[in-house]
């Protein structure tokens, strides 16, 4: 997730779009993480 934003600017894609896409990725990440941990045995 925080390899994305270098990897993305790399590939020339603009800043402030590689700063969003890197957000948004690390939300979804987030949620999921939240979603599937109680299925997994972790308590929140």
């Amino acid at each position: 997730m925080f390899l994305l934003i270098p990897f993305l600017l790399d590939r020339g894609v603009g800043f402030w779009s590689a700063l969003a896409i890197g957000c948004i990725v690390t939300v979804l990440l987030y949620a999921s993480m939240t979603a599937l941990a109680p299925k997994v045995g972790i308590a929140l």
